[in-house]
């Protein structure tokens, strides 16, 4: 893996250290307000509360197994390349885009590159204020 900025370090230990959970997600800085959507569960939380309680309760529900492939800063943006596995086995190739705030805090956005399997969303995407573009 490439040298990072001290934001990128933290987000590669947060997913090399995914079964760590909200706790190891925590130690990243990130906005108190952070939004996150996944369109595919129905999921659209704002902040650590409801990001901890609906997004990472349902990856523990699905025991979400998360492998880290790669990892790119590129300006103000950190690409994480996955593979997340659940308790079924069901693997799904992920890209999660990390983007820098003007705080200095990031928020995260990601979009599937493989196949959608029923059980599993076909991305887990967050955003700024600004609703992201979905591409078919």
């Amino acid at each position: 893996m490439k040298t990072l900025s001290p934001i990128g370090e933290a987000i590669r230990h947060y997913k090399l250290n995914a079964s760590g959970g909200y706790e190891e997600w925590s130690k990243v800085a990130r906005a108190p307000d952070y939004p996150m959507h996944v369109p595919a569960m129905g999921f659209d939380v704002t902040g650590h509360d409801e990001v901890r309680d609906v997004i990472f309760g349902w990856l523990t529900d699905i025991g979400a197994e998360q492998e880290l492939v790669d990892i790119i800063e590129f300006g103000a943006s950190v690409t994480c390349y996955l593979h997340i596995k659940d308790k079924e086995g069901v693997v799904l190739d992920i890209v999660e885009v990390f983007r820098s705030m003007q705080r200095g805090e990031w928020l995260r956005s990601g979009r599937c590159s493989n196949h959608r399997p029923k059980k599993m969303p076909p991305c887990l995407r967050g955003h700024s204020s600004q609703k992201p573009t979905v591409r078919a």
